[in-house]
């Protein structure tokens, strides 16, 4: 199959900010970029929401985008809603994650997050 690029990054670019993530999330959750053996480092892709209010001086805030966790949730239909569910990994402690539904995997360590 030969995909042109940029029908692939007009694609991605029509989906929803949760369709977005649940598609990143069905290739690459927990997929390793770099293993280093002796020093027992790992690491892998994920992907985040920044945002901030205004002209606030404060900076910005940064939440990891969450999948769902089908096992718990299924989704099989339309465009799933916005990422309006947050929650934390109480394995991992990774800080504040987002997703569209109240049951999120942690996209850093695979846990499940309760979202509300």
């Amino acid at each position: 199959m030969d995909i042109a690029t940029e029908d692939v990054k007009q694609y991605l670019r029509s989906l929803s900010p949760a369709e977005l993530a649940e598609l990143f999330y069905d290739a690459f959750l927990l997929r390793n970029v770099s293993d280093e053996p002796e020093t027992g480092s790992r690491e892998h892709l994920l992907l985040g929401l920044a945002y901030t209010f205004g002209d606030s001086d404060e900076g910005w805030n940064v939440e990891l985008i969450a999948p769902t966790d089908r096992r718990i949730q299924p989704w099989d239909g339309p465009s799933p809603p916005d990422l309006i569910q947050s929650g934390s990994c109480q394995r991992c402690r990774s800080g504040a994650v987002v997703c569209w539904s109240k049951s999120a995997i942690c996209p850093v360590c695979g846990g499940p997050v309760g979202c509300t």
